[in-house]
């Protein structure tokens, strides 16, 4: 029970970071910068898991993959 209480507790903290986050950020007027920040950051994440399965050999085949 003391985990779900946590977990909650930490759940709505997160939320009123998210909240504050949002109401800053429109009041300084940069909505669309931090939505082109976002929108890279995440391409950037998918690259690099993209690398890495192909690194891994994953989700490629033999014929497609240049470095065999």
């Amino acid at each position: 029970m003391a985990s779900r209480r946590r977990e909650s507790d930490v759940l709505e903290a997160l939320d009123d970071v998210r909240v504050t986050l949002e109401v800053l950020v429109k009041h300084l007027g940069l909505e669309k910068d931090v939505e082109r920040a976002i929108a890279a950051r995440r391409l950037r994440a998918e690259q690099a898991r993209m690398e890495i399965e192909r690194s891994l050999g994953h989700g490629i085949s033999p014929a497609v993959d240049p470095r065999r």
